[in-house]
């Protein structure tokens, strides 16, 4: 078991490397936490009855290596990568520094697989 020292210099450092990023690297700061948004949100969803009922969504682009929005929510996975969508609508943008991003609207139905795959464009 860590020792309570240990754990406070641990949360001393990681609050000074997010304090460093918003401060300086805006940009990757906001990756950083839309990411981990995305990361709680599926833990979230795995602990809920809502994972359930999930269908899977496989989302390729190409190149590979875009950053996977739903409904405004950047996701931790990216592509090539298959993810869970429960039932419904949904807003899906695809994005990749360099190449312009792409939003699709799609439709989830229960029991039927979806496939998404886009080609990124400059």
């Amino acid at each position: 078991m860590p020792s309570l020292g240990g754990v406070i210099v641990f949360l001393v450092i990681v609050g000074g490397v997010l304090w460093y990023l918003k401060q300086y690297q805006p940009k990757q700061y906001s990756d950083l936490m839309s990411s981990a948004k995305g990361v709680v949100q599926d833990v979230k969803d795995l602990a809920s009855d809502r994972g359930r009922d999930k269908v899977a969504v496989q989302v390729s682009t190409i190149p590979k290596g875009a950053a996977i929005y739903v409904d405004g929510t950047q996701l931790a996975k990216k592509t090539p990568s298959k993810i869970s969508l429960a039932p419904g609508d949904y807003q899906v943008e695809l994005k990749l520094e360099g190449y312009n991003p792409v939003t699709r609207k799609v439709t989830v139905q229960k029991d039927t697989p979806l496939t998404i795959s886009e080609a990124l464009e400059k």
